[in-house]
């Protein structure tokens, strides 16, 4: 028996050698809870993921209402044929539309979007430089905190019909690239905020910051918003990179 016990130690241990007892990687989309923030997020794999391709991390704040699965669903109408990773966290105070807490959460928030970006980058073939933060609505809270909070972590930025900033920027990071963008006949606290965000960053030395109005378009991200940015995202970030 102890003979037979050391023979199938040591298969296990050729098998793991060679790759065999690795799990693939998990695909699709499932949900967790942050460890350390009690936080859930919602993600998305490419069902199709290559371990040979390099893959974007699209990480999307929800706004008032949502939570992250819904968030998810959304967002997966444009991404899901892209090469692109989605996390989306959820600020349970939006979801309730607490205002108030909102704002309180929005560094709790934006730390579990850290981890989770973290423990993409660890398990998944993906590039640092290549993590995108975007916020729609009240998302905006959480957005431009994990964007000022954390510059190593989030490579640029995307404003999408955003409420805030509740805070001045700093010069933290300030070579990074912004994309600004609202609909010509959006709400009028979201025209106001989209000005804000524009005045905030330059005044903290923001030099890569763009601008978009959309068209007749309204309180909403839809296919116009996302052509605008994948746009925007492939000239000041893929093309930027490249160039280095």
């Amino acid at each position: 028996m102890k003979r037979n016990a050391t023979i199938v130690l040591l298969l296990l241990a050729g098998f793991a050698a060679r790759g065999y007892a690795d799990e693939p990687p998990r695909t699709g989309t499932f949900e967790e809870k942050e460890e350390t923030t009690g936080v859930d997020i919602a993600y998305y794999i490419p069902e199709a993921y290559d371990k040979d391709k390099t893959y974007s991390i699209f990480v999307a704040h929800h706004g008032v209402g949502d939570g992250g699965v819904k968030m998810r669903a959304h967002m997966l109408k444009f991404l899901k044929e892209k090469d692109w990773i989605l996390i989306c966290p959820t600020n349970a105070g939006l979801v309730r539309g607490n205002a108030g807490q909102t704002v309180k959460d929005a560094d709790k928030v934006a730390d579990a979007s850290k981890s989770a970006v973290e423990k993409i980058l660890k398990n998944y073939h993906t590039d640092k430089k290549r993590v995108l933060v975007m916020g729609y609505s009240g998302g905006g809270h959480t957005l431009a905190r994990s964007f000022e909070k954390y510059p190593e972590t989030f490579a640029a930025m995307a404003v999408c019909s955003c409420n805030g900033p509740t805070f001045a920027f700093t010069a933290n990071g300030n070579d990074r690239p912004v994309f600004i963008v609202r609909g010509e006949k959006d709400l009028a606290n979201i025209v106001r905020d989209a000005g804000k965000y524009k005045d905030g960053l330059t005044r903290a030395g923001y030099k890569s910051v763009k601008s978009v109005v959309i068209p007749d378009g309204k309180h909403y991200v839809g296919e116009e918003t996302m052509r605008e940015l994948f746009a925007w995202w492939d000239e000041a970030v893929l093309k930027h990179d490249a160039k280095k």
